[in-house]
């Protein structure tokens, strides 16, 4: 699985991507840009789930103080990558793995990099599922869009 060693590699990398063609999505506050093949699947106050075929990318928000325990360590074996990225211009913890055709990240953000001080929104929690590299990879790309409404300037969304 050679396109799954690279994923895996690429996932602490800088990405640049191109989305030209993007849709725009709304939820909790934030906006966040995917391919428009991707359809938006049960939408909750709480979280957004966007589908293609076996890839999805759902968001969802925690309103506990504790964390969901991602950790960034290097010492991983070469089917796994973990880091602290800035994702959408946000610090983040990222954790991905590739084991036989399931490929998964996940991404946690402070809720305080989006919400106001003592909002019940704690923390934006990420999962990217894929069977297949590429859909992986588009999936992590989104995660670069991610930006609070209070950061976006009016009449920019």
């Amino acid at each position: 699985m050679p396109d799954n060693v690279a994923w895996i590699r690429s996932t602490c990398a800088y990405e640049s991507p191109d989305t030209s063609g993007w849709r725009r999505h709304h939820f909790a506050d934030l906006s966040i840009a995917v391919p428009a093949e991707y359809a938006v699947s049960r939408p909750t106050e709480r979280s957004i789930r966007f589908v293609r075929g076996t890839g999805t990318l759902t968001l969802s928000i925690a309103t506990s103080v504790r964390s969901a325990g991602l950790h960034a360590r290097p010492a991983r074996p070469q089917n796994e990558a973990s880091c602290f990225l800035t994702l959408g211009g946000y610090p983040a913890v990222v954790a991905a793995t590739a084991y036989g055709h399931e490929l998964r990240l996940d991404a946690e953000w402070e809720g305080v990099h989006f919400w106001p001080p003592g909002d019940w929104r704690r923390r934006l929690h990420a999962i990217v599922m894929a069977s297949r590299a590429r859909d992986a990879t588009v999936l992590r790309q989104a995660l670069r869009t991610i930006v609070a409404d209070r950061d976006t300037p009016r009449g920019s969304q």
